[in-house]
């Protein structure tokens, strides 16, 4: 529980809750939206606020999610929580604003000057509940529309919860906005595969298609599945023939372009297909998930409630050993490979979290993701920089550098430690060793070039900076750790290199020199007495 923000390969994941199992609200993004995301803010386990900047809008927008006290709270906490739901728009809200959740109210019948915040389409002409008078208080102070009255559906495709005891519809989960016309749509999910008395509720927002940009170079760092790395080798061993026709009179930056838009395309081709999560059940789970998909889509009764609640129950458990089983098969795997469990952890976590707020250099915490890069950047740019004044000098060259050889390329790419995440091209050590045959002549030529020409691509000067906690307050940027993702092609010619000149460094090491030498450790320097 608490407030936390988890990247998944999917999807982000924000949520806040202090209440197990009761009360909680959050978010979850899809990933093509993650460079949108401004800011998340939870202003209690029943409010939550996304802010995003979509490209095709000029104003932000706010997105709020609620879940309100039901009906049989009393009037101080649900007060209080609309006294909180209005700050929260006050304080920070943008331009743009949807308010969307679980109200727990029935507004009923549109009533007289309320045109402009429920449209003509109501679920129900029951008297309105307290909570739903409320809910239209804070409408109408707001100058909010709900969007489920303005759209005309049928009644079947209203209603969006069921009463325990199966008899009683109502519709009490609405979205909120102060743009409908932005709006074209609005639908209720019918058959949700989920043990759940409330259906969940779809809103489309208009978009204007955006141009096709030109084709570039995709520098998405893609998970690559390891089954899969034999076949995207074969491929793309197809391709690199092509190397030398078409990067003839290619300069080096033109010819390294060339091979990481190769490799990176293919990889993306390739990876495409997604897991199936069901291959990860047994047989009796999914023909269990598709027998409550059967009874969700048939007639309510309570014949079915009770079933659906009792195979509910059964998957839940054997999700759960199915679960389990997939981990220690996974651990077991990676023990008899590398002897350890760190990799299988990392396999089986496959999420990253987002650092939910920081503070500034005058103490004020910030939770909008170009604040918190912007404390990172500034932290770190001044830690690492160096007011030293150096001259520079330049050496005689006495005697060119040898050509690297195949061979030494070869060599190098072999060295390389497979499951390591890589820079910001996305290029995996796995995928380089099983193209060894025809990646190691092009990295041969451009390795070359950048020796003779001392010019180096510009890919190989960017790195991916992740920020590790240590210890101590989350919102002081001291208690991380920073580490640099590189290119893993870039360490391969810094591997040569360190190969070329290992030997000659270490002989000119004193003696008394241990610590950091090949073949030697500091413990040749500790006597026992």
């Amino acid at each position: 529980m608490g407030e936390n923000i988890v990247a998944h390969p999917d999807f982000i994941l924000y949520h806040i809750g202090e209440t197990p199992g009761k009360h909680s609200v959050g978010f979850l993004v899809k990933k093509y939206l993650a460079k949108h995301i401004d800011g998340f803010h939870g202003v209690s386990e029943r409010i939550a606020l996304l802010n995003l900047k979509l490209p095709d809008y000029k104003d932000p927008w706010t997105i709020i999610q609620i879940y309100s006290p039901t009906e049989q709270a009393d009037m101080e906490t649900t007060g209080q929580f609309y006294q909180d739901l209005n700050k929260a728009l006050q304080t920070y809200a943008h331009k743009n604003i949807i308010v969307m959740g679980d109200f727990n109210g029935q507004i009923g019948e549109r009533q007289r000057d309320e045109d402009a915040i429920i449209g003509p389409y109501t679920y129900t002409s029951k008297p309105r509940s307290r909570n739903g008078k409320m809910l239209m208080d804070f409408a109408m102070e707001n100058n909010l529309t709900i969007l489920n009255t303005v759209f005309k559906k049928k009644k079947n495709r209203m209603w969006t919860w069921l009463s325990p005891d199966g008899k009683s519809k109502n519709q009490i989960d609405f979205i909120l906005t102060n743009k409908h016309k932005f709006f074209p749509s609005i639908n209720v999910i019918n058959n949700l595969n989920f043990n759940t008395n409330h259906r969940m509720v779809r809103v489309e927002l208009n978009s204007s298609q955006p141009k096709n940009p030109r084709p570039k170079i995709s520098r998405e760092n893609i998970k690559i599945n390891k089954h899969l790395i034999g076949e995207i080798a074969n491929s793309l061993n197809s391709k690199l023939k092509d190397y030398k026709y078409e990067t003839k009179d290619a300069d080096t930056q033109d010819k390294y372009n060339w091979l990481e838009n190769k490799i990176a395309t293919t990889t993306k081709e390739h990876s495409k297909r997604k897991e199936n999560l069901y291959n990860r059940m047994t047989e009796k789970t999914v023909n269990l998930l598709n027998q409550r998909a059967v009874l969700i889509s048939a007639k309510n009764t309570g014949k079915n409630r009770k079933e659906i609640a009792r195979i509910s129950k059964e998957i839940k458990e054997n999700v759960r050993k199915d679960r389990r089983q997939h981990r220690m098969e996974t651990i077991e795997s990676h023990i008899r490979q590398t002897g350890g469990i760190k990799k299988a952890y990392k396999e089986l976590t496959n999420k990253k979290e987002w650092i939910v707020k920081m503070k500034d250099r005058r103490g004020a915490k910030k939770i909008g993701r170009q604040e918190i890069f912007k404390i990172a950047t500034d932290y770190y740019t001044e830690l690492y920089k160096n007011n030293t004044n150096k001259r520079e000098i330049d050496l005689p060259e006495y005697e060119t550098v040898p050509y690297i050889m195949q061979e030494e390329t070869e060599k190098a790419v072999d060295t390389q430690k497979n499951y390591k995440t890589p820079g910001p091209d996305g290029i995996s050590n796995e995928i380089l060793k099983q193209t060894k045959v025809a990646v190691a002549p092009i990295l041969t030529e451009i390795f070359n070039y950048v020796i003779n020409t001392e010019i180096i691509p510009k890919q190989w000067t960017e790195s991916i900076i992740i920020l590790i906690f240590k210890k101590g307050n989350h919102c002081d940027i001291g208690n991380y750790r920073p580490i640099s993702l590189m290119s893993n092609i870039y360490k391969i010619f810094a591997k040569i290199i360190l190969e070329r000149i290992g030997r000659k460094l270490d002989e000119q090491q004193p003696i008394e020199q241990a610590g950091f030498r090949k073949d030697f450790s500091v413990l040749d320097h500790i006597h026992t007495v």
